[in-house]
């Protein structure tokens, strides 16, 4: 847990945001204190909480005050009735060929938890930079924070 610290704290001195998923245990990171969820509880990390299609907290995502600063789609229960409502889509690529699923050769893969939802922030904190006022990749850490 420290080796993870310090290189989570090395990459924010370095300006770089951090983005983690919260966990996927339904856990209140304020009361549970017999655990703590790394990288998101390092205190310089970004961490995201996932949310439904209805934007509700799922039921599964760790959250708390001292947890998640943001939520994002990470699918699952409660969701709109709809087939394809209860995950993210996301595509089968040559590294993701251990998912059963892309094995098999299909094209996308269905996947639930916080994993999915951090994908989402770090992709918006990209398009927050690309656009900021010293050009693209000047926004610091605190700044991408700030934005998003």
């Amino acid at each position: 847990m420290g080796a993870l610290n310090k290189a989570v704290n090395y990459a924010d001195s370095k300006g770089a945001l951090v983005v983690s998923s919260a966990g996927n245990d339904a856990v209140d990171l304020d009361k549970d204190r017999n655990r703590t969820f790394v990288p998101c509880q390092s205190g310089t990390s970004f961490c995201v909480g996932a949310t439904t299609n209805l934007d509700l907290l799922v039921t599964y995502s760790n959250h708390g005050l001292s947890g998640p600063q943001l939520t994002a789609p990470g699918g699952g229960a409660p969701s709109a009735p709809s087939p394809f409502a209860s995950g993210i889509w996301g595509p089968c690529s040559a590294h993701s060929i251990w998912a059963p699923v892309c094995a098999t050769g299909n094209w996308y893969l269905l996947g639930t938890g916080t994993s999915m939802a951090a994908p989402h922030v770090a992709g918006a904190a990209a398009l927050a930079d690309s656009v900021a006022a010293g050009g693209p990749g000047s926004a610091g850490a605190g700044e991408l924070k700030t934005k998003l």
